[in-house]
């Protein structure tokens, strides 16, 4: 199901995803520049609220990804 459709039917699911999963069921589940999953992950971030995005935040500085756009992610909430 994608994302948007299970945040819209069943928030607290996806709330209960880490980061990676959420974005794997955005789109194709690959982030990159302009991609769907991109589109429909920005999005989803524009609904979750602050308190969500620390801890998506903070899991991103504490773990290591296979996607690139992930790691970037970490970085970018690494080092401000």
């Amino acid at each position: 199901m994608p994302l948007l459709d299970l945040w819209s039917k069943a928030p607290q699911s996806v709330l209960q995803m880490s980061v990676d999963k959420i974005v794997g069921t955005a789109g194709l589940g690959h982030l990159s520049d302009g991609s769907d999953c991109s589109k429909e992950f920005r999005h989803f971030l524009t609904e979750a609220d602050s308190h969500d995005l620390a801890v998506f935040a903070r899991y991103c500085a504490e773990n290591k990804f296979e996607n690139r756009a992930l790691r970037r992610l970490s970085t970018v909430e690494r080092d401000g």
